[in-house]
C-alpha cells in the first residue's frame, strides 16, 4: 500500500510541472488575441474564443465593444452576443434555463416580458433580474415587471425613468 502511495505521489509530482506550464500558456492568452480568434477560419477556435471572452466578463467588454461593429459578420455577431451576455449578468455557469429566458427577454413584447420575469423569479435568477431592470428602457415595461418584486420598487424610485411626466 505504501509503495502504491509513493508511486502515485511520484507520478503526480512529475506531471504537475507539465500541467502548470499548459495552464500558464492558456492564461497567457490576451483578450486581444481572443478577439482576433473570433474571426478564425476554424470553428472550434471561434467557439473557444467566444467562451473564453465570456468567462473573462467585464475585462473583455471594451475589446468586444470595439469589434461589435466589425466588417466581418462572424466577429460582429459573436462579439455582440458575448457582450450582451456580460451586460445581462449571464455567467458561463448560469443554468441553461436562465440563459434561454434572459435571451428571450430581449426579443419579447412587454406582456411576454412579464411572464419571463415571473419564470426568472421562480428560478431565483436575482442577478439577471436586477440586470434586466437596470437595462430596461421602456417605462411601461418597468411598471409591469416591477410591482411584485421586492427588489424593484427601491430600484424603480432611483431609476432615471422614474422621472416620467405626470
Amino acid at each position: 500500500m505504501s509503495r502504491t502511495i509513493l508511486l502515485l505521489a511520484s507520478v503526480v509530482s512529475l506531471a504537475t510541472p507539465c500541467l502548470g506550464e499548459g495552464g500558464a500558456r492558456a492564461e497567457a492568452v490576451t483578450v486581444e488575441e481572443l478577439v482576433r480568434d473570433l474571426g478564425d477560419e476554424r470553428f472550434p477556435v471561434r467557439v473557444r474564443a467566444s467562451h473564453e471572452l465570456w468567462t473573462r466578463g467585464k475585462e473583455a467588454a471594451a475589446a468586444l465593444q470595439a469589434v461589435a461593429g466589425s466588417d466581418s459578420p462572424e466577429v460582429a455577431i459573436r462579439a455582440a452576443e458575448v457582450l450582451r451576455k456580460i451586460e445581462l449578468g449571464i455567467l458561463p455557469d448560469s443554468p441553461p434555463q436562465v440563459v434561454r429566458l434572459v435571451m428571450q427577454y430581449d426579443r419579447a413584447s412587454a406582456d411576454e416580458r412579464v411572464g419571463i420575469v415571473g419564470e426568472l423569479k421562480k428560478l431565483r435568477a436575482w442577478r439577471q433580474l436586477l440586470k434586466i431592470h437596470e437595462l430596461e428602457r421602456d417605462p411601461e415595461t418597468l411598471v409591469k415587471i416591477a410591482p411584485d418584486n421586492p427588489f424593484f420598487p427601491r430600484l424603480w424610485s432611483s431609476h432615471e425613468l422614474s422621472q416620467r411626466p405626470s
